[in-house]
């Protein structure tokens, strides 16, 4: 199972950090503005892909976040660059990005919707 967490700039703002586990693995911080496009699409489409699903707390605001920077990166002309490098860019290609592919995980667990199933809810 990938457990996942994103950090964004506000509640709509870009995404800028991801942070995820395998498993029981380490946590890994992934900093999509620094990091080269294709390496974050790769991350992305391992997440989607995993076998074993995802998991997070209010998963519903972190899969929007990971399906938005998947179109918006994914558009970009050069997987090889930095969003950094290319703010107005990524910017331009946001509201393109609304209309891309539909993400699905294997299996999906969103903490905050289990514990509301509890006894003190």
């Amino acid at each position: 199972m990938i457990f996942l967490d994103f950090e964004t700039c506000g509640l709509h703002g870009f995404a800028v950090l991801l942070q995820w586990s395998e498993d029981r693995g380490p946590i890994h911080l992934h900093n999509i503005w620094y990091k080269p496009i294709r390496e974050t699409l790769e991350l992305i489409e391992k997440i989607v892909a995993h076998p074993g699903g995802v998991c997070g707390f209010n998963l519903a605001f972190d899969w929007f976040h990971l399906c938005k920077a998947y179109n918006v990166l994914s558009q970009f002309p050069d997987l090889d660059e930095r969003p950094i490098d290319h703010i107005d860019e990524i910017a331009e290609l946001e509201m393109a990005g609304r209309d891309g592919p539909c993400l699905k995980p294997v299996q999906a667990l969103d903490l905050m919707l289990h514990a509301r199933q509890g006894p003190y809810q």
